[in-house]
C-alpha cells in the first residue's frame, strides 16, 4: 500500500494517471461487441487455420500485429492471454478465471461481447503459438557505450529550498522564463505551487483534482489553464475538468503544499473552463476551425473507453466534434504541416492501436487522420517531439517508450529513445534508437550552444538493480545523427516522471526542471525508495553552458 497524507493506494491495482498501456492489449475494438458466433467462424474456413493464422486474423485486426518474441512465455500463458480473454468474450477458460475491468458496469457492455467470438479450442491454438514461439525470457539489450561522468554535461544542480516534504508525486512542472519562475503540480494533495526565483516569494493554491498539463499566456494577461485528470487511478468517470487560473488573484499567503483537501477561492482565482472531461491528460485551447473563436482540443486518454476530440466554440457554448473515439490519447502538437494556414494535428496514442497520427485540417472543422507511425500494443509508447534533427529542413519524430505499469511489468529490450527521419510526403524512416528502460520522456535544444539539437530523456521505470543511471541522460549531438550518452547530475536522487525545459535565469541557454513522482508500481528496493522521498520534490539543473 503507498500512503500519503491520509489517502491509501492499493499497490496491485495501482497504476499512474499516465499509465500508458493500463489494459494494454486488443482493446476499445469495435469488433469485437455484440455476439458473433462460432458458426460465423466456421463458415469462414477459420477454425482449420493454425495458431499464427489465427492470431494475425484475430489481433491484426484491431492493432499492430504483436510478434510473440516480443514477451517471455510465462508473460503471455499467465498475464496477456487471461486480460486478452474477456474481450472476446471468454471469461473462463477450461478451468481458468479471467477478470476483466469493470465488466459489470452498464457502461462497458460495448468493450465486453455476451458470448464469445472465438472457439475453445481456436482459442488455444492461439496461446499454443505464442507459448511455443515466445523465448523463455528477453534479452537485455546490447550495453550501450559507458555512460561519461556528470562533469562532462553543461549542468548543475541549484538548490531551490523547497519546503515540500515527501513521499512525493509530482505530477506536473513548467519553467516561465518570462517571470523567472518555477511551477510545480502535486497529483496527491492537488496543490499547485510556484516560487519565483529572484524573489524567493512561494505561492499555492488547490485546484480540482490532480494537475496534469498546462497551457499558458504569461505576459500581460498572467493566466494559466491547467487540465485536471479527475482521478488518477484508472476509471472510466468523467471527473476531469480544465481549470483557468488568474495568477494576479492568488494570495501570497495561501496554501501550505503539505497538507491536503484545503479550500480554494473559486471566486477569486478559478474559472472551470471545462469539465466532466473522461481522464483528460491534455487540453489545448486554440481556434481549429479558423471562425474567429477559440475552441478546445482534448486528449481524453480514458480507460476502457476514452477519445480524442474538440469543443467547438459556437458562441452560445460548446459542441463535442469526435476525432478518434479510442482512450488512449496522450499527447498533442499543433502544427501547420501542409503551409495551408491551418492547424493541424499530431497525437501520440499509448494505449488501444497505438502510434502517432497525424489530424490534417480540411477546412471548416474537417480533420483527416493519417496514421504516420503504428506499434504493437506492448510497445509502452509514452512521448514524442518533433524537431529537425539531421538539418535538411524537415521536422522529425523523435518518440520514447517506457511505460511498464501494465500486464507485462518487465525489463524490455525495445524500450529507449527513437529518431524518424522525415522522408518527406509525411513518410518517416527510423534511423536511430537507443536502449534505455522504462524511457518515458524526452526534450529537444541545443543544450551546449553548438548548433546541434540534444535530446534529455527521463526514464520513470529504469533497470533499478544495474542501470539506475537510465533514469537521466543528457545526448550531445555529435553531428551526423551520433550522440554522445551522459548521465546527468541527480539522476539517483528522485524517480523522474515529468521534465520541462526553458531559460529560467535569461541567461540564454536552457535550463531543465523534473518533478519526483517517488510512488507508483516499481521494483526498486527500499534503500532507493527512502533516497527519493527525502530528496527534494523537483530537480532544478541549471545550464552552465553560457
Amino acid at each position: 500500500m503507498f500512503k500519503k497524507i491520509g489517502i491509501a493506494l492499493n499497490k496491485a491495482r495501482f497504476f499512474l494517471f499516465v499509465s500508458l498501456s493500463a489494459l494494454i492489449l486488443w482493446n476499445s475494438c469495435s469488433d469485437w461487441g455484440g455476439e458473433t458466433s462460432n458458426t460465423n467462424l466456421v463458415n469462414k474456413g477459420l477454425a482449420s487455420m493454425s495458431g499464427e493464422k489465427l492470431a494475425h486474423i484475430y489481433c491484426a485486426g484491431c492493432h499492430l500485429f504483436t510478434p510473440p518474441d516480443m514477451l517471455p512465455k510465462k508473460i503471455w500463458k499467465n498475464n496477456i492471454f487471461p486480460a486478452m480473454g474477456p474481450f472476446m468474450g471468454i471469461y473462463n477458460f477450461r478451468g481458468k478465471a479471467y477478470n476483466a475491468t469493470g465488466l459489470f458496469d452498464k457502461n462497458n457492455r460495448d468493450i465486453y461481447p455476451l458470448k464469445p467470438s472465438i472457439d475453445e479450442d481456436s482459442w488455444q491454438k492461439m496461446m499454443d503459438y505464442y507459448v511455443s514461439m515466445a523465448p523463455d525470457s528477453l534479452h537485455d539489450f546490447p550495453a550501450p557505450s559507458p555512460l561519461d561522468t556528470v562533469s562532462s554535461t553543461p549542468f548543475k544542480i541549484v538548490d531551490l529550498h523547497i519546503p515540500e516534504k515527501g513521499p512525493h508525486s509530482i505530477s506536473l512542472v513548467k519553467i516561465d522564463g518570462i517571470n523567472n519562475r518555477l511551477f510545480w503540480g502535486n497529483a496527491l494533495t492537488n496543490i499547485l505551487t510556484w516560487k519565483n526565483t529572484k524573489t524567493n516569494e512561494i505561492r499555492s493554491f488547490q485546484v480540482p483534482s490532480a494537475p496534469v498539463s498546462w497551457q499558458g499566456n504569461l505576459g500581460k494577461d498572467n493566466t494559466i489553464n491547467i487540465t485536471c485528470i479527475g482521478s488518477l487511478s484508472p476509471n472510466d468517470r468523467p471527473l476531469g475538468s480544465l481549470v483557468q487560473i488568474d495568477l494576479h488573484k492568488v494570495p501570497k499567503i495561501a496554501f501550505n503544499p503539505n497538507i491536503p483537501n484545503q479550500p480554494f477561492t473559486k471566486d477569486t482565482i478559478e474559472r472551470i473552463l471545462l469539465k466532466t472531461l473522461p481522464r483528460p491528460v491534455q487540453v489545448l485551447n486554440l481556434d481549429l476551425d479558423q471562425d474567429g473563436k477559440n475552441d478546445y482540443l482534448v486528449c481524453g486518454f480514458g480507460h476502457l473507453h476514452g477519445s480524442l476530440f474538440w469543443m467547438k466554440n459556437t458562441g452560445k457554448g460548446y459542441e463535442k466534434k469526435i476525432l478518434r473515439n479510442t482512450p488512449g490519447a496522450i499527447h498533442a502538437i499543433i502544427e501547420d504541416v501542409n503551409k495551408d494556414g491551418l492547424p493541424d494535428i499530431w497525437v501520440l496514442f499509448a494505449q488501444s492501436r497505438e502510434g502517432l497520427s497525424l489530424f490534417m485540417n480540411k477546412g471548416n472543422g474537417v480533420f483527416e487522420e493519417k496514421r504516420i507511425l503504428e506499434f504493437p500494443p506492448v510497445q509502452g509508447s509514452s512521448s514524442f517531439e518533433l524537431a529537425d534533427m539531421n538539418g535538411d529542413g524537415l521536422e522529425d519524430i523523435i518518440y520514447t517508450c517506457g511505460d511498464n505499469a501494465d500486464y507485462s511489468p518487465i525489463l524490455k529490450n525495445f524500450h529507449g529513445v527513437y529518431i524518424f527521419l522525415n522522408q518527406g510526403n509525411n513518410q518517416f524512416k527510423k534511423s536511430y534508437f537507443y536502449p534505455v528502460h522504462g524511457c518515458y520522456k524526452v526534450v529537444i535544444g541545443d543544450f551546449n550552444k553548438d548548433g546541434k539539437p540534444d535530446m534529455v530523456t527521463a526514464a520513470f521505470f529504469p533497470d533499478f538493480k544495474h542501470k539506475i543511471s537510465e533514469s537521466l541522460i543528457y545526448f550531445e549531438s555529435q553531428g551526423n545523427m551520433a550522440f554522445k550518452s551522459i548521465r546527468l547530475p541527480g539522476y539517483n536522487t528522485g524517480r523522474w516522471l515529468t521534465i520541462d525545459s526553458g531559460d529560467l535565469d535569461g541567461d540564454g541557454d536552457i535550463d531543465l526542471l523534473l518533478g519526483n513522482f517517488a510512488v507508483g508500481p516499481n521494483s526498486a528496493d527500499d534503500q532507493t525508495k527512502a533516497k527519493w522521498n527525502q530528496s527534494p520534490s523537483i530537480l532544478f539543473l541549471e545550464n552552465k553552458s553560457k
